[in-house]
């Protein structure tokens, strides 16, 4: 029983840990593309990234070394940043977009 309402409290919060996040597809500079779906998950360059939200409101996604920031913006396009593994960094072009 303790470990049915555990599932479905952790369910719940995951739920809700990615609800603002918009749905985006986006292409950096670098040859980095990072993309969003329904469920909350975001891809890098084809990869499940690890999402984490932070207390400002903006996401931060991670696979293998690259860091993406999404900062939602309401019913306007996010504004998406890069971080490569060699440090690099810049601003990414959101190609579509959807508000959440």
């Amino acid at each position: 029983m303790k470990r049915l309402l555990l599932a479905i409290a952790a369910t719940l919060v995951a739920g809700t840990v990615n609800a603002g996040l918009p749905l985006f597809a986006a292409k950096c500079p670098t040859g980095i593309t990072a993309d969003s779906n329904t469920k909350g998950q975001v891809y890098i360059n084809g990869k499940l990234a690890r999402v984490i939200k932070r207390p400002d409101g903006q996401y931060s996604a991670n696979s293998h070394g690259v860091w993406v920031d999404i900062t939602p913006q309401g019913d306007q396009m996010p504004r998406v940043t890069y971080t490569a593994k060699d440090k690099s960094t810049g601003d990414c072009e959101v190609l579509s977009f959807k508000a959440p």
